[in-house]
């Protein structure tokens, strides 16, 4: 790379005054240009990280089935709960119905969104079949950018390994990976942990 010519033979130091700007146009911040590798690594990244953390990362709608209402409330996997949309349920004739909103109360505060039946109600009788109840609710954290750090820095680690190295097997290089403590620890906070 040329940046100037010295034009005598005395001077010993050069000074590059040069502004940034004239040396190219940056890194995008974003994938500017739809690129569909980048893009799956995106999706791939995601899956697995709400794989390994048991969590819904960007808005999205999930259906939980259920053979019949428990005797209390519902915990909702996939955390963060956003909402519920609706609650449908095979009546004892074995008509589907929706539930009315004013007969449930949905909780989001905990770490698991809960729903429960409204105060002094209790949850309606089922027929006796598979799937008897299904419950639509959106999880997430919302956009992209809403996304904890931690996580999208992990996304970000795996991405580039996967970028770096695109086939199964390798040959002709030394490959050291760093120590996994080092960058999935960052998931560890978002972790989902059930006793059971």
């Amino acid at each position: 790379l040329h940046l100037a010519t010295i034009a005598d033979n005395v001077t010993t130091t050069y000074l590059d005054n040069i502004a940034d700007a004239s040396l190219g146009a940056g890194a995008p911040a974003a994938n500017t240009t739809s690129d569909p590798q980048l893009s799956a690594l995106i999706v791939a990244a995601r899956r697995l990280a709400e794989h390994l953390t048991g969590r819904a990362l960007v808005t999205q709608q999930w259906r939980l089935t259920l053979d019949r209402f428990p005797a209390g409330e519902i915990e909702l996997p996939l955390p963060p709960l956003v909402s519920i949309e609706t609650i449908t349920y095979r009546d004892t004739a074995g008509v589907e119905q929706t539930l009315d909103p004013a007969a449930y109360a949905v909780y989001t505060s905990a770490l698991f969104g809960r729903v429960a039946p409204a105060y002094g109600t209790a949850w309606p009788a089922t027929r006796d079949v598979r799937d008897a109840v299904a419950i639509d609710f959106t999880a997430g954290y919302g956009a992209p950018s809403a996304v904890p750090q931690d996580i999208k820095h992990w996304m970000k680690i795996c991405m580039g390994g996967w970028d770096a190295y695109r086939e199964q097997i390798v040959t002709g290089l030394d490959v050291n990976e760093l120590p996994r403590g080092m960058w999935d620890v960052l998931l560890d906070a978002y972790r989902v942990w059930r006793l059971v």
